[in-house]
Parts: structure tokens; C-alpha cells; sequence
């Protein structure tokens, strides 16, 4: 009897194996899925990454914080959830429906991820303040407590822009901390000091001198407006910054409406 179940152990091990190189090889397989779909690829290599994608549903809802209700959308996938996760825009007038950020939650949805997304109030206005670090700690503990999307209690937090640096602060929150099941920070800061230097002057931490994009420059210049120009120039400047930022805005969808909005940006700064 002993021999005997030593075989079946031995027989059975050959299964047991080839189940985990499986299971495994199909989680490689759906991380692969999302990088082509993520990044854009048609052809043959966009028809095999399909057959690893599942289907989802996608609602819009708001999520309570300590100042009120944050708009927002959840992305389910049909079946199965690996990890719920929130994903939070950067410094972008158009919040969650901002065309890259929603591909993105659905990329991630379709390879079986929740994927909650809630607009920051002030970002969408070009303000980077304090409060939004409450916002996104209060729509990850609310998410951590849903049964039904985190079982566990447990979710992930993905930040793009200046909300990647301020999910890492979030994260790390008393409230938040246990319920954090990983963090991270898309092309976001990991020195808002240095960041800033950076935007300012153009120098590298090395010394290299690389050009800083405009619109870094322009989102600090327009939370600092007050400190570069006479009062009575203050409100004037900002309003041309944030023409500029809607001409900007409107050029990825709208090319005529962005032409309307960059001259009548160039007629504000004059």
C-alpha cells in the first residue's frame, strides 16, 4: 500500500508540474498581451495578443472623499479578478475621460484587472494642491473596502504625471498602508524639489543642460504666477497660460478649434 502510493506520488508529479508551468506561462502570456495592446501593434502579433484578452464592462460612479464625491469609472473584467487597482490621471483638464488614460484602464481590464479610475479635481484645473494626495488615499481606502471588486482587501495604486509621486505619498498613509498592494508612479517625480529645479533651469543632477517640455514650465509658472508678475498682471497671466493649456488640450482631437484657441492664446499674451 505504502509502495503503491509512492508510485502515484511519482506518477503524479509529471501533472502537478506541467498544471504551475501552465499557470505560469499564461500569466506571461496576458503581460505580453497587454504590452502589444498598450502598445499599439497590429498585424499578426495584434491578432495573438487578442486571444489572451478577455471581455469587460465599463461604468461611470462617484467615490466619496472627505471634500465630497470624486466623478469616476470602474472597469470590470467578465470572470475572474487578479488585483483591483486605482489608476489616477496627471495634471489634464480632461480627468478620466482623457483618451490615453481610458485606453490604458481598458488595456489593463482586458487582461483581468479592476481597474478604478477617479478624477482629481484640482489637476483637471492645472493645480497641483495638498488636498489631492486626500483624494486619492480616500478613493483607495473606499476601492480596498469593496468585497466584491478586492476580496482581500488589498488593491494597487497606479499614478501618471504628478499623480504618480502623490500615489507613493498616499500609499504610504496610515490609513491606506496595510490595504496597498503595490504602488507605482508612471513618468511621475520622485523629488518634487529637484523635479522643479529641473523644470526651471533645464540642468540635470549630473550638470548636463537638457531643455525642459513646455508644459512642465507652464504648470508651474501658473501656480506661481503671483510670484513673477505685478498684482495687476496676475489673473491676465493666467488666463493666457490656461488658453494656451485648452489650445494644447484641443489640438489631440480637435485641430480647428485648437488653431481658434492658440490665437486667441497669442492675443492674451500680447
Amino acid at each position: 500500500m505504502h509502495r503503491r502510493r509512492k508510485v502515484s506520488i511519482i506518477l503524479g508529479l509529471p501533472l502537478v508540474l506541467l498544471t504551475l508551468t501552465v499557470a505560469a506561462t499564461h500569466d506571461y502570456i496576458r503581460a505580453a498581451a497587454f504590452l502589444v495592446k498598450a502598445g499599439g501593434f497590429h498585424g499578426k502579433i495584434g491578432s495573438a495578443a487578442e486571444l489572451a484578452t478577455g471581455e469587460f464592462d465599463e461604468r461611470a460612479l462617484t467615490v466619496p472623499w472627505r471634500g465630497g464625491q470624486l466623478r469616476g469609472r470602474l472597469y470590470t473584467p467578465r470572470g475572474a479578478s487578479d488585483r483591483a487597482m486605482l489608476l489616477t490621471p496627471g495634471v489634464h483638464a480632461s480627468g478620466v475621460d482623457e483618451p490615453r488614460l481610458v485606453q490604458f484602464a481598458k488595456d489593463l481590464a482586458s487582461v483581468r484587472h479592476t481597474v478604478l479610475t477617479v478624477e482629481l479635481t484640482d489637476l483637471t484645473k492645472y493645480q497641483i494642491t495638498p488636498r489631492t494626495t486626500d483624494m486619492i488615499e480616500d478613493a483607495a481606502v473606499w476601492l480596498s473596502r469593496q468585497k466584491d471588486l478586492a476580496p482581500d482587501g488589498r488593491v494597487g495604486l497606479m499614478g501618471i504625471s504628478f499623480a504618480g509621486g502623490l500615489s507613493i505619498v498616499a500609499a504610504a498613509r496610515p490609513a491606506l498602508r496595510d490595504q496597498v498592494a503595490f504602488a507605482m508612479s508612471l513618468g511621475g517625480h520622485g523629488d518634487l524639489p529637484r523635479t522643479l529645479r529641473y523644470l526651471c533651469t533645464g540642468i540635470l543632477p549630473d550638470g548636463t543642460y537638457k531643455p525642459a517640455h513646455d508644459y512642465g514650465v507652464t504648470i508651474i509658472l501658473l501656480s506661481v504666477a503671483e510670484r513673477v508678475v505685478p498684482p495687476e498682471q496676475v489673473e491676465p497671466l493666467r488666463h493666457a497660460i490656461l488658453t494656451f493649456l485648452e489650445a494644447s488640450r484641443l489640438d489631440m482631437f480637435d485641430k480647428e478649434r485648437a488653431v481658434a484657441e492658440f490665437a486667441h492664446a497669442r492675443t492674451r499674451a500680447a
